[in-house]
Formats: C-alpha cells, sequence, structure tokens
C-alpha cells in the first residue's frame, strides 16, 4: 500500500514529538538525579567532618595525657613517677605520643571512597562531649605547667605542689574528677562515635586499646 504525503507528513510529526517527549523525560530524570546527588553530598560531607571531628578529639585526647603526665614528671611529682595520673605505667608514655600521631594521620585520610555507611546521630555527639572535657584538661595541664618542683611545708609533712593540686588541696578533688571522666569520655568516643567512614583498621586498633590493651587500666574505666 503507498504512503500518501499526508500520512507521511503524520508519521514524521508522529516520531519527532516521540523523541522529543523522551528527551524530556530523559532530562526531567538527570535533572531529578542531580538535585538527589546535591542533597547527598552535603549530607555525605557532614559524616566524614564529624569522623574527622572524632578522630581529630581522640588524638588530642592522647596528646594531653601524654602531656600532663610529662609534666607530672617534670613537676616533681612523688606520687606519679612509674605510674600516670591516668593509672597508666609511665613506660607507656611512649605509646600514646606515637597512637595520637597515627590516629592524626588517619584523620586527614577520611575519604568519600569509605562507602560503607555511617550510623546516623555517631560521631558528633561524642566528639563534642570529649571535646567539653578536653577544654577542661587544658586548664589542668596550664595550672599544673605553672607550679614550682619546690616541696611546700604544711603543718604535717612537705608535699610537692602538684601532688597538692591534683590531691585536690584547695579544689575539692577536681583534677582528678576531671581526669576521671575524660578516660570515660575517650571510652565512649572509641566504642560508640567511630563509625564508618572511619577507616576500620585504626577503628579496630583503638577498640582494641580500649578493652584489652594499656589503655584499658586508665582510671574512669575501670573505677
Amino acid at each position: 500500500m503507498k504512503t500518501t504525503t499526508a500520512r507521511l507528513k503524520e508519521i514524521i510529526k508522529e516520531e519527532i514529538s516521540k523523541k522529543l517527549s523522551e528527551a524530556s523525560l530523559e532530562d526531567l530524570e538527570a535533572r531529578m538525579a542531580a538535585i538527589d546527588t546535591g542533597e547527598a553530598v552535603p549530607h555525605k560531607k557532614a559524616k566524614h567532618r564529624a569522623a574527622r571531628d572524632e578522630l581529630n578529639e581522640i588524638a588530642r585526647t592522647l596528646e594531653q595525657m601524654f602531656e600532663l603526665s610529662s609534666l607530672m614528671v617534670q613537676k616533681k611529682s612523688e606520687h606519679f613517677q612509674d605510674t600516670t595520673v591516668y593509672g597508666l605505667s609511665i613506660r607507656d608514655q611512649g605509646a600514646l605520643k606515637k597512637i595520637a600521631a597515627m590516629v592524626r594521620e588517619y584523620a586527614k585520610h577520611v575519604k568519600d571512597a569509605e562507602t560503607e555507611p555511617m550510623s546516623e546521630g555517631r560521631g558528633s555527639e561524642y566528639s563534642e562531649n570529649l571535646r567539653y572535657t578536653n577544654d577542661r584538661v587544658d586548664h589542668i595541664i596550664k595550672k599544673v605547667g605553672s607550679l614550682g618542683d619546690e616541696i611546700v611545708h604544711g603543718s604535717t609533712r612537705g608535699e610537692m605542689p602538684v601532688d597538692m593540686y591534683i590531691d585536690g588541696f584547695d579544689n575539692y578533688d577536681e583534677p582528678r574528677k576531671v581526669l576521671r571522666k575524660q578516660a570515660e569520655k575517650l571510652n565512649m568516643a572509641i566504642v560508640y562515635g567511630l563509625r564508618r567512614p572511619v577507616p576500620h583498621a585504626i577503628r579496630d586498633y583503638l577498640l582494641n586499646k580500649i578493652k584489652t590493651g594499656f589503655l584499658s587500666d586508665m582510671r574512669g574505666i575501670k573505677d
């Protein structure tokens, strides 16, 4: 059957209309995908930012533990030469510094390539709680650094200023309470705060240290 010129024009119009509809649908789908991507990117970045914050705050805690324990020795504490104020062996001081440096390095390399989803509500809550306590520990470190290293003679016996301060001679045991709280918050940050996209290697390493390794002996975790 011969196709007339009029019918041929109708067929061409139908094909053009079909192509335009398909193109419009593809464009609409692309635009929807772009919206989804645009929404997902900030959300994904927020997850990675929370993971970096968590790691950096954990590293800060370990650095403070090293600094404060070292200061106690420098200030000639009579109570904390072999054992630190955290209840750890002074021999573990070097490990604290090395682990802190390693955690900071991992924080720099948290990447979008980590695709396993991170649980909602994890990370920022724990790092913020730890940050608040770490800010208080900063004040303790500054105070210890300002103390002398000569015995202060009281009514009964002489005592080093740093020991009097930590023992709560004029502060109602506040430093010990803060340090126990810091250990508790560190434990929470490691056990509950470290989720994807934190690399499993550093997460598992820290979990091991806090559960059965030398960090498990900290006052505030054992108490």
